[in-house]
Parts: structure tokens; C-alpha cells; sequence
């Protein structure tokens, strides 16, 4: 089949993953079409799909001419749920990714049961090597009656996420800058990101010498206890790439895979070896890009007043979403209580909030 590039097309081949015995095993019973953890990021596809750009599935916030609205409040919004629900109804959506944790999805993805997922990248999941990536697609710039120009959202690095916490009372402030400032040098990222010392070399790139490329291997004597080079990494790697700045390093595969020509980009050899940072650099380049809602930062009064709205909102939104796909609730008939709740929940208010923000800051 081809590449789905619209909703409906996307739902034709989960359809098929279902009924044409997808992973050849002689028993077409034992697909999962989608499947993932309550967190999972390939519903950020969709959603996209209809409209909404957005980085959080359970409090999407998005800009119309300046203005700070929620994608989980909008008519796009209940389109998505009928479509979920369509899904879900149909047998072609894992009624377990409502509840499963990460390890449970993952499990189902390695037995080869499942078709279409999100993740940081299928070798992750998968738990193989970078090699696997290459037999996948990434999902995105689909479009649908609510949106007829696909676009692949794009995020910022910016993150709130990742915090740095100093001792006030400590004796080495300076070392411990020192220290920060080392990340942000080519050898830190490396530590960083790729691995230790012991596990990682610098290496000509194969398909353009003027690229160098980090490779990350088991260090001898260590073998026995990881599955893979990857497993090694994700486990001794300092930060994980916690700073969001190997891509700024220069002459890093990652500057390659932005900069290959789409010639080379459609080789299986580039992809077998980069694996998903190939398969999102494609579907960038066939879709284009849309911004989503940049990072906020809010004073001390607003802050301590939003914490405590939007964790009871955006939870009781993930709830609701739950409820409208699996059927509990009813998109069309229901739709307008969920709403109703949300207002008195004070939504407005942390609406109110997030405006403010943007306005100081943009």
C-alpha cells in the first residue's frame, strides 16, 4: 500500500494491517493496527491531522491570530474523538493502550504483533539496533476535512522539563558551572548523548567524508549485559541527551541527515544506519512544517495558581478522552457536557493565565 496521506487513507491501512495477515505469520488474527501507552505520541499525528497541532495530547495549547486557545475544546477536537472512537469500535485500535503502562506496549511491539506506533524511535522499542528503522515510516502531514494542507508539527528544544538543582550552601559553585559548561562542549554532548569514554568513537562518515560520526559499542567485558549497543547507551549515558544540543554540534550525523540531498536521504544504507532521524528528516521535507505553542514562562503568582489548575484539567481531559474513545461517552451527544465541565473547572481562567504569558512574552 501506499503511504497514507489522509485520515481516511490512514484508516484503509490500519484496516489491512487487521485483515491481511501483516506480519505473515499465517494467522490474521493477531495484528494490533495501533497500539502504544497512554502516553503515546503518534495520537500528536492525528490530532495534527485535524487541525490541531499541538506537543501535548491532554492540553493542547495553540495560537489563532494571538490568541491562546485549547485544541481539546474545539470542534476539531470532537471530530478527532469520532474518528478514535471509529477506531476503537472497529477492532483496529488497542483497547489496552488506554490503560497499559510502557513496558506492557513494549512487549506486544517486540513479539512483532503491532503496526503503528509512537515512539522516540522504533529501535528503542524494539530493542534492536538503529538497522530496524529502516523498515519503518514516520507518521505525519496527514490531512482530513478539517485540514487540507499536511504539515508535520515542530516543536521547540525548549524544554521545562529538564531542571538543574544546586545546593545553596555549596562550596564548589564554580565547579559545578564548570561542569554545566562541559555539556555544551563537542566532547560533553558526546558523553552526554552517545555513551561513556569506553564506548564511543569517532568515525569518518561513510557517505560523506567531510561528516565525522559517533559511533556507540558494548565495551569488551560488558557483552553479556545488554542486548544491544543502544541498551548500553540508554542505560550509561549521563544525560540522554537531556540538553537538546547535539544537533548544534557541527560536522555531527545529525547536521548530516539535516543537510543530505533527498538522493541520498532515500537510501536504505542512510537509513539502516541513522534510523529515525532519516525518517523524520523524509517526512519534513514531503510535508513541510507548522510551529506549535512556543514555551511559556510565568511569574510566581501565576505560576502557583496554574500548577494547581491545569494538573485537575488536563487530567480530567485525558480521562474524557479515554472515555470517548473506547465508547463511554458519546462524541456527538456528549460533547457539550464535557465542556460544560471544563468551564467549571475554571478553564477560562488558566486560559486567561496562558494569554497573559504569551502577551509578556511575544
Amino acid at each position: 500500500m501506499e503511504y497514507p496521506k489522509t485520515v481516511e487513507e490512514l484508516y484503509e491501512t490500519l484496516k489491512a494491517f487487521k485483515e491481511k495477515d501483516a506480519n505473515g505469520n499465517g494467522d490474521s488474527t493477531d495484528e494490533i493496527p495501533v497500539s502504544g501507552d497512554t502516553n503515546a505520541s503518534w495520537y500528536l499525528a492525528v490530532m495534527s491531522a485535524f487541525g490541531m497541532p499541538v506537543s501535548d495530547t491532554a492540553y493542547g495549547l495553540m495560537l489563532s491570530d494571538g490568541t491562546v486557545t485549547l485544541a481539546q475544546t474545539t470542534e476539531n477536537y470532537q471530530a478527532y474523538l469520532t474518528y478514535m472512537n471509529r477506531l476503537y469500535s472497529e477492532g483496529l485500535y488497542d483497547e489496552a493502550a488506554l490503560v497499559q503502562n510502557s513496558d506492557e506496549f513494549v512487549a506486544k511491539a517486540r513479539d512483532g504483533w503491532v503496526g503503528t506506533f509512537g515512539a522516540a524511535a522504533p529501535f528503542v522499542t524494539l530493542g534492536q539496533d538503529a538497522s530496524v528503522d529502516a523498515g519503518y515510516m514516520a507518521l505525519g502531514g496527514l490531512t482530513s476535512e478539517w485540514n487540507a494542507t499536511g504539515a508535520f508539527p515542530l516543536a521547540a528544544g525548549v524544554s521545562s522539563g529538564v531542571k538543574l538543582l544546586v545546593k545553596a550552601d555549596t562550596a564548589y559553585p564554580e565547579a559545578i558551572v564548570r561542569l554545566i559548561d562541559y555539556f555544551y562542549t563537542d566532547d560533553g554532548i558526546l558523553m552526554a548523548a552517545k555513551g561513556t569514554e569506553k564506548s564511543v568513537k569517532m568515525e569518518e562518515n561513510p557517505f560523506d567524508a567531510s561528516y565525522q560520526q559517533a559511533i556507540t559499542f558494548i565495551p569488551d567485558g560488558e557483552e553479556d549485559n545488554y542486548d544491544s549497543a543502544e541498551a548500553y547507551r540508554y542505560k550509561k549515558a549521563i544525560i540522554n541527551e537531556g540538553f537538546n544540543v547535539i544537533k548544534s554540534m557541527e560536522g555531527s550525523e545529525y547536521s548530516f541527515v539535516d543537510s543530505a540531498s533527498d538522493e541520498l536521504l532515500a537510501s536504505e544504507e542512510v537509513a539502516k544506519t541513522y534510523g529515525w532521524s532519516v525518517l523524520m528528516e523524509r517526512r519534513i521535507r514531503e510535508t513541510g512544517t507548522v510551529d506549535v505553542m512556543p514555551a511559556l514562562l510565568y511569574q510566581e503568582s501565576e505560576a502557583n495558581r496554574r500548577n494547581t489548575l491545569y494538573t485537575d484539567i488536563s487530567n480530567y481531559i485525558r480521562q474524557a478522552a479515554a472515555q470517548f474513545i473506547s465508547g463511554e461517552l458519546d462524541p456527538e451527544t456528549d460533547y457539550e457536557s464535557y465542556l460544560n465541565t471544563l468551564k467549571q473547572m475554571k478553564l477560562e481562567e488558566l486560559i486567561q493565565i496562558e494569554q497573559a504569558a504569551y502577551d509578556r512574552m511575544y
